[in-house]
């Protein structure tokens, strides 16, 4: 029998105007710090709408996204300065061990077709194991949501092909997985291919459509 279930979910976001740097590439500023602020504050209201129970960090340098969560409910991990996100992962897991929570559950905020059947299919996949991981792929070959029972319990390895880093980093440390293949969840946004190919999407991508729009 394992242990009672205790999950946080964390969503790292960098301060809009310097996030979405491949983006900006052939769009200009204004438009991808809207982008990367619609995606963020969709990202927030979707979990605090439907897993009010479970508490939401956020971790960020940025006042104005730090003063958004703290409006919404959130919890909020104030940065200095932005590290990288395998630094704000572990300070994320730091804070849910020094709080007594036993899981991790780390979402990326550029998820524009996240959906709440995909967390809950995360959180169900973390919580088999008194240590485990949880994982889904971004289209890039990313890790767009990791979820890890202990919060620390294997070394963090984002960045270019972390999905497979991560897979050995469990295997290394005997740690078991639950690979999810999500496709709201894989389609992370980071150049405007991407966009394109989630605007594209008919139905599910038609509310993040129209807020672009405005």
């Amino acid at each position: 029998m394992t242990n009672a279930f205790s999950p946080y979910i964390v969503v790292p976001m960098k301060d809009p105007s310097t996030s979405k740097s491949r983006l900006k590439v052939n769009m200009d500023q204004e438009f991808c710090e809207k982008i990367a602020t619609l995606m963020f504050e969709r990202t927030v209201q979707l979990l605090r709408q439907n897993f009010p129970q479970i508490p939401l960090l956020v971790v960020t340098e940025s006042t104005p996204v730090a003063r958004y969560s703290v409006n919404t409910g959130c919890i909020v991990l104030c940065e200095a300065s932005p590290p990288g996100l395998n630094i704000s992962a572990w300070s994320a897991a730091q804070w849910g061990q020094q709080h007594k929570f036993d899981s991790q559950i780390l979402i990326h905020a550029d998820l524009p077709l996240l959906s709440q059947q995909e967390i809950e299919k995360t959180i169900a996949g973390v919580s088999k194991h008194e240590k485990s991981i949880a994982i889904c792929k971004s289209w890039s070959g990313g890790t767009s949501i990791l979820a890890t029972r202990q919060p620390d319990v294997i070394n963090f390895r984002f960045g270019s092909g972390s999905y497979v880093r991560h897979l050995e980093a469990a295997q290394v440390q005997g740690v078991p997985v639950t690979e999810l293949g999500f496709l709201g969840a894989s389609m992370d946004l980071d150049t405007d291919v991407d966009l394109a190919e989630i605007l594209n999407q008919g139905e599910s991508s038609e509310a993040f459509s129209q807020a672009l729009s405005c």
